[in-house]
């Protein structure tokens, strides 16, 4: 009998530990899933910031353009 119960609390305790190593990859999926997931929204903020400055140039030449020609008239 008292084999039975050391048996049965190994087993629990191995069940205990499994369950401790399941929680402990779950969170660390959870954390590189979160980590993935900003770093393609800042590849994704980072293109958006790319074709915003190509766009202020293009404007900031205008801009220029439009002053070249008032000031030469």
């Amino acid at each position: 009998v008292f084999q039975d119960e050391s048996n049965a609390t190994e087993t629990r305790e191995q069940k205990r530990q499994r369950a401790i190593s399941k929680a402990v990859r779950q969170a660390e999926l959870k954390r590189l899933r979160i980590a993935q997931e900003i770093q393609r929204e800042q590849e994704e903020i980072e293109v958006q910031l790319k074709e915003l400055e190509a766009r202020g140039v293009l404007i900031e030449k205008a801009l220029r353009g439009e002053s070249e020609q008032h000031n030469s008239k």
